[in-house]
């Protein structure tokens, strides 16, 4: 075989460079379809073991929440209850709708701690905390955590 010869074979082709596009394509397809699904589990899944965590912090809570005239040392023995129920649910967390819950379960806590701070101030005749520093009233909290965890 002479220089000519090898100069006249044809190393690449339309066909080769269209089997390279469309594997591309596929390729580029298939990630594209990965990451969306990766997405939806993300911001829309909670896992059996973050939901398990979460709804065993709400049942703690709202006991905390309907046990209105408990003592001081009670309801700091309580607290303690829901901080580590709080922090299972943060160990639980896999996904990001898994921290969004943890969030909401400790700004929800917030709420009800708040609410007794209130209860206390206005026994003894002072001024009470604005619901504009938690945003939403504990009701509001409550009801958005039973539905998102039912």
């Amino acid at each position: 075989m002479n220089v000519h010869e090898l100069l006249q074979t044809e190393l690449w082709s339309k066909r080769t460079s269209w089997r390279i596009l469309v594997g591309l394509g596929i390729a580029t397809g298939l990630c594209l379809v990965g990451f969306v699904s990766w997405n939806e589990y993300e911001v829309h899944w909670l896992t059996s073991g973050e939901r398990e965590a979460s709804r065993a912090a709400l049942a703690e809570i709202d006991s905390m929440e309907d046990a209105g005239s408990l003592s001081d040392r009670a309801w700091e023995a309580r607290k303690q209850q829901v901080k580590t129920k709080i922090e299972a649910t943060k160990k639980e967390v896999r996904t990001y709708r898994g921290t969004l819950m943890e969030m909401d379960l400790s700004l929800y806590f917030l709420r009800v701690e708040a609410d007794r701070v209130n209860l206390k101030r206005r026994k003894v005749g002072r001024g009470e905390v604005p619901d504009a520093v938690f945003g939403g009233s504990t009701n509001e909290i409550r009801l958005k955590l039973h539905k998102e965890l039912e």
